[in-house]
């Protein structure tokens, strides 16, 4: 079980590379509280990953995880 909220990882899929970690500010589906928890779809992973990039998240380099809060 968890009580933080949904996150979600995106990495470069032939390249390792730095891992774009994305938090939902939504509840986790196996919170505790029994919060109602929305799952994520491909176009707000997308989203995500296009915002990223835009913040100067460079994928196929190596690095520390890059993370971004999303407003859900």
């Amino acid at each position: 079980m968890n009580w933080g909220p949904l996150t979600y990882a995106v990495e470069h899929n032939e390249l390792r590379g730095c891992v774009l970690v994305v938090g939902t500010g939504r509840a986790h589906p196996g919170n505790w509280v029994g919060a109602e928890s929305l799952p994520v779809l491909p176009g707000e992973v997308a989203e995500g990953i296009r915002r990223a990039i835009a913040l100067g998240w460079q994928p196929m380099r190596d690095g520390k995880s890059f993370s971004l809060s999303e407003v859900s």
